[in-house]
């Protein structure tokens, strides 16, 4: 899998940007979704973007396979 070079935070706007784009498409709404990513609370654009920084890491270093990811992260209930 080959990525170009994009910013953690680049990442995580584009992410953020088509998340308000489909969430109609798939019946949800979000009241934060009807901000801009500048508007967004600082704490939540921090956590989009080391979110963003991880998944760069994973795919940078090869370890994402389809349908075998494991970040070692807890999975919530």
């Amino acid at each position: 899998m080959q990525t170009q070079n994009i910013s953690a935070e680049e990442l995580a706007k584009l992410f953020y940007g088509y998340r308000n784009m489909l969430a109609s498409d798939f019946g949800c709404q979000s009241g934060e979704g009807l901000v801009s990513w500048e508007q967004i609370l600082p704490e939540h654009r921090s956590l989009m973007v080391s979110s963003a920084r991880l998944v760069l890491r994973e795919l940078a270093g090869g370890q994402l396979a389809a349908g075998n990811c494991q970040t070692g992260l807890r999975q919530s209930a």
